[in-house]
């Protein structure tokens, strides 16, 4: 018999992992087809009186959207935190489309719940952090809190008084919501009653949002039921959100697109303006338009536009402090069409270099000069959080690799007025030991003030650069460049063991153009294009010819300078050349069948329990019905909510 019960464990294993990789096609199906947006479809069924609809739910939104939320604190300090996570108006428009299914439904509330339940059961349930529905989402998997979030989000987005329910008293704790009705639930089995629980004089029925059997409103798992969870109230949540999701029922969405383009000016020597501006396809009005703008490491802000009756945007945007900024424009889509995002531009905005002059002082025999403090300077807040100047890194191997990336000067710094600024040197003392006598003197300066000159102009590079490390082992970069760059490459151009062509002289205000450094096992090149593809400089030698081990391009500009990337990257020219990024970390292929292989093995193990049940039947053992949820709970140690089903009476 034990032969027997092996057999019959192993073959439910296989049957759950060939139904895995089954999923995992299906899955792979639905996802975008030659679009960076997420999309993915959820089925659910509307029971309105004696009838019941089935209908899809299409959502779809750009990397904005994730790009908005991961930047956000995913902290939780206390359980109070949990109600950041839960952010409606970002899933709006999936609640409004589940709406107009439930509205003509006698109980349209608890109608609209059950479909969201439905909805969010089709996550599988993996452990992992506290994350926000945009989050749990995109991963597809979440555990408890995450799903109950998400369906917390949906609820309350569609009109519905909701909290987040947290039992902390059990191992591991666990987390599900509770809606407030206008009735009591109505979809519930016939021999069991709805379970709810009592909050500032409403009653919230349960909603269990894991995906371990069909819950509905009013359905509380069995191992809860002696259990009071802490309350956790969304009073306080997010309100708008400026990263939405969008959706569609039934019907998919079609494709839409945004473009972005930016021009420089100025408003004085301590804010410079980049405007940005473009247009929407499809070309609809008053529709809201997003630019975020973040520096590395930092989470995005949102501004915010409305389009004309072109669909055109425009938008102006004011920096005060230095340094590099991504920004992309968003749009969120409409009920017919997804969202898209613009091309991401990293722009740099370089520093002023103020001079300041020194000092000087009599004394008898001898002249005291004096250095005023950076920190006395108001020019020197310009040089704080300047941020990365490096806006791509790769160590790589391979013998064909290229690195190419677009640019644009939008303000080359002559635009700056450089004035002259009034410093005030405090009162203070010096001591001073008089050459070739132990006498020391001090003395007493007194406050005065002093007119500074205007920052002076001097020039800042950034390079397109590959560099060869050892043979078939390349630094890839595009960056700012310091005085030993600089000397580096000077030297490598004295030695002929460098070649860069010059851009500065090439390219004018506001026009973009392509760089491109490529190096094969046989030839270097560098090149400059327009946009149009046309050709307006380029290098090429015979690595047997040449011992180069640093070239690409080159550009020089003044101080105050704005210029803009986009499309950077570093790629293989043939199969036969596989790069290897050491600051990507890769994912092990087989992540997906993670929660599938459990879902084989929770299979096995129920087989296996049943199987041993019905032997100790045959033997005329008779265990309690608490014996044998703790026999199945020590089987099955990550699905204790399951245990709920076997209570369940039968049809």
């Amino acid at each position: 018999m034990a032969k027997k019960i092996l057999a019959t464990s192993l073959t439910v294993l296989v049957i759950g992992l060939a139904w895995a990789f089954a999923l995992n096609q299906v899955y792979c199906g639905e996802g975008s087809q030659g679009t960076n947006n997420f999309e993915h479809s959820y089925k659910f069924t509307v029971q309105n009186g004696y009838y019941l609809t089935d209908h899809t739910l299409h959502v779809s939104f750009p990397p904005s959207v994730t790009d908005y939320y991961t930047g956000k604190s995913q902290t939780v300090y206390n359980t109070r935190n949990y109600e950041k996570f839960v952010t409606p108006s970002a899933v709006q428009s999936m609640a409004e489309n589940i709406r107009n299914i439930t509205s003509n439904s006698p109980y349209g509330d608890e109608e609209f719940a059950n479909a969201v339940l439905m909805i969010v059961r089709q996550i599988p349930y993996v452990r992992s952090n506290a994350k926000y529905p945009v989050e749990t989402l995109v991963d597809n998997q979440a555990d408890c809190d995450g799903l109950s979030i998400l369906a917390a989000s949906l609820m309350k987005a569609g009109g519905l008084n909701t909290v987040l329910l947290l039992y902390d008293d059990i191992n591991p704790s666990h987390m599900n919501i509770g809606v407030s009705l206008e009735q009591m639930p109505a979809s519930h089995s016939w021999w069991t009653e709805p379970s709810g629980i009592e909050y500032h004089n409403k009653t919230y029925w349960v909603a269990e949002c894991t995906s371990f059997a069909d819950w509905t409103v009013g359905d509380r798992p069995t191992l809860l039921e002696s259990t009071k969870p802490e309350i956790i109230p969304l009073t306080n949540c997010e309100k708008n959100s400026p990263a939405q999701v969008s959706s569609s029922l039934d019907d998919p969405m079609q494709s839409s697109s945004i473009s972005i383009k930016l021009t420089a000016g100025f408003s004085d020597n301590t804010t410079r303006i980049v405007n940005a501006s473009g247009s929407i396809s499809p070309a609809l009005t008053n529709q809201t338009v997003t630019l975020y703008v973040n520096q590395p490491g930092y989470a995005p802000k949102a501004y915010k536009t409305l389009t004309d009756e072109f669909g055109n945007y425009t938008l102006t945007w004011n920096i005060t402090l230095p340094g590099t900024y991504n920004m992309k424009a968003s749009w969120r889509g409409s009920p017919s069409h997804a969202g898209s995002d613009s091309d991401a531009i990293t722009v740099f905005i370089s520093p002023q270099s103020p001079t300041i002059t020194e000092l000087s002082y009599e004394i008898p025999g001898r002249q005291i000069t004096l250095a005023p403090s950076p920190q006395q300077s108001p020019l020197y807040v310009a040089l704080l959080n300047q941020g990365p100047k490096e806006f791509l890194k790769s160590n790589l191997t391979g013998k064909d690799i290229a690195l190419s990336g677009d640019f644009v000067v939008l303000s080359d710094g002559n635009e700056i007025t450089l004035n002259d600024t009034t410093i005030t040197i405090p009162p203070h003392h010096i001591t001073y030991r008089m050459p070739g006598s132990r006498r020391i003197i001090t003395i007493a300066v007194p406050e005065k003030e002093r007119t500074i000159p205007g920052a002076e102009l001097l020039e800042s590079h950034f390079g397109f650069i590959l560099q060869q490390n050892e043979k078939d082992n390349y630094t890839a970069s595009v960056k700012t460049l310091n005085g030993n760059d600089l000397s580096q490459i000077t030297l490598g151009l004295d030695e002929s063991k460098a070649a860069f062509i010059n851009a500065s002289n090439i390219a004018a205000k506001e026009t973009w153009y392509k760089a491109v450094a490529t190096v094969s096992e046989e030839n270097i090149a560098v090149e400059v294009h327009d946009m149009n593809g046309t050709r307006l400089d380029s290098i090429s030698e015979r690595k047997s010819n040449q011992d180069l081990s640093r070239f690409g391009v080159l550009m020089t500009y003044q101080t105050g300078q704005i210029i803009a990337f986009k499309n950077l990257k570093v790629e293989a020219i043939t199969l036969s050349a596989p790069i290897v990024a050491k600051e990507v970390s890769q994912e092990n292929g087989f992540k997906f069948l993670y929660p599938y292989a459990r879902i084989s093995l929770i299979a096995a193990g129920t087989v296996l329990a049943i199987v041993c049940m019905m032997q100790r039947k045959r033997k005329g053992i008779r265990g309690s019905s608490k014996h044998l949820n703790e026999e199945i709970f020590v089987l099955l140690p990550e699905t204790n909510l399951q245990r709920q089903e076997l209570n369940k009476p039968t049809d």
